[in-house]
């Protein structure tokens, strides 16, 4: 079994609704929050342009580019992704390969990988990926989730998305149980305390 150093990720949302309010910053003033984040330790910087807070509604992929697209050239220009690794939290193919070929180096995938194309773009970049797991989508997921042993659905799919994510040629992974996504309280408790289950992964 391999060990990882703990990391710290910092979050910045390019976006009207995400679910926690102080942590949605633009342009020029997103560069300022990323320049502390970095200097008080963070490791990673997740960047969203696109909400996926309960209820939420997805935009195009034009509206999502729109968004972040200020942001991640500002880090380019800056070579801010020198200092650390920049992750975008998107599902969104055209978005990504902007991303990954201005200084980003991770996918951070709600879908867990589900469209083809997001596995071609991140084996183009040999991006770390980012394999959630969610029931449905932002917009019905916490309409009553129901599971027979959510443990076991979550490995399924965690195994399914593994095999798939090799076959396109990706080996960098990450797994996310998507506390929240999909999941009511009991469901997220029980995630929490068999969270070394999955280790088996490796």
């Amino acid at each position: 079994m391999k060990n990882f150093k703990t990391k710290i990720m910092g979050i910045i949302n390019a976006n009207e609704d995400s679910f926690f309010k102080n942590s949605r910053f633009y342009g020029s003033n997103a560069v300022l929050k990323i320049e502390h984040m970095i200097s008080d330790g963070a490791d990673i910087i997740d960047l969203g342009g696109v909400s996926s807070r309960p209820g939420s509604i997805a935009v195009s992929w034009e509206e999502e580019l729109n968004r972040v697209k200020p942001i991640i050239d500002l880090i380019y220009d800056e070579k801010l992704y020198e200092k650390v690794k920049f992750s975008l939290d998107s599902y969104q193919p055209k978005v990504l390969d902007y991303a990954l070929n201005r200084g980003f180096s991770i996918v951070n995938d709600i879908t867990g990988l589900e469209n083809d194309e997001v596995c071609k773009i991140a084996s183009k970049y040999n991006a770390q990926v980012v394999i959630m797991h969610m029931q449905n989508n932002p917009e019905n997921m916490q309409k009553s989730p129901e599971y027979d042993d959510v443990i076991k659905e979550i490995d399924t799919f965690f195994n399914q998305r593994i095999k798939k994510a090799k076959n396109f040629g990706i080996n960098n992974i990450v797994l996310d149980v998507g506390i929240g996504f999909g999941k009511n309280l009991q469901h997220n408790l029980l995630l929490l305390k068999k969270l070394e289950h999955f280790k088996h992964f490796g």
